[in-house]
């Protein structure tokens, strides 16, 4: 559909606010059924033709999609894009006071670490989208689960605030110790 084509670009490289999204539904709606109230409701307008739809785009989807893909690209820490070391210097400086986060230095990458950053738009200074890619990342449950890490990648780990550490026990990421092993001695991954 024109929408979607005209849509999808922009809102992969700009990001799309609810309020577009919302304003295109409607419009979408008005152009199906000429102004009047829908008689068929908005679910089964997007089934397929074979199934009784009209195959409409489903912008709240494609936008979600857009975002984990965004995610994907992210998260790649092989073939990293640029953008994604800005993303990571962004969320650094929105980790809340209670994850104890005292060196920013050692603060890597939340999916890979304990710590989170802050999502709401009055404590990040983190864009709209990329405040809208972890909320999506959220919402689908995007968690770092390797089903058989090689020894490399378990190496390549990230020491302070490391994801599999135990949460029973007291973490030694702050303090005096770690202090001088992040300084003198450069110790940094696993």
């Amino acid at each position: 559909m024109e929408v979607g084509g005209r849509t999808q670009y922009k809102t992969r490289v700009q990001g799309m606010p609810k309020e577009v999204e919302k304003q295109l539904e409607r419009m979408i709606s008005d152009f199906l059924w000429n102004g009047h109230t829908p008689g068929v409701n908005v679910e089964t307008m997007r089934l397929p033709h074979t199934e009784g739809g009209f195959k409409i785009l489903d912008i709240e989807a494609r936008n979600e999609a857009i975002d984990l893909m965004k995610l994907k690209a992210y998260l790649d820490f092989e073939k990293r894009p640029k953008w994604a070391l800005i993303v990571d210097h962004l969320l650094t400086l929105n980790i809340p006071k209670s994850h104890r986060v005292t060196s920013t230095g050692v603060a890597e990458n939340m999916f890979t670490q304990t710590w989170a950053a802050a999502k709401r738009e009055t404590e990040s200074c983190a864009p709209a989208g990329i405040r809208k890619m972890l909320a999506t990342a959220a919402k689908y449950g995007v968690t770092l689960d390797p089903r058989n890490p090689s020894e490399e990648t378990k190496l390549d780990m990230p020491l302070w605030f490391h994801a599999g550490q135990n949460k029973e026990k007291r973490p030694w990421n702050n303090g005096a110790r770690a202090d001088c092993l992040r300084d003198n001695h450069e110790v940094h991954t696993v």
